[in-house]
């Protein structure tokens, strides 16, 4: 995931440098965010997995 976002970012980096079109910049910035939404929810949903289950390992252990 991390080569995927250092790529597009470096992507965007040559855009600007090229002087393309702010809409194009927009749009790649928004692909990015979108990504890293997404990363950051399944990171959550992980984190709150564990969590949980570290709760019922300490109950079970009471």
């Amino acid at each position: 995931m991390n080569q995927y976002l250092d790529w597009k970012l470096s992507e965007i980096q040559t855009m600007v440098l090229k002087k393309k079109p702010s809409a194009d910049i927009i749009h790649e910035l928004q692909r990015v965010r979108e990504t890293l939404v997404k990363k950051e929810i399944i990171v959550d949903s992980v984190a709150a997995e564990t969590i949980d289950r570290r709760i019922l390992i300490t109950k079970e252990e009471d």
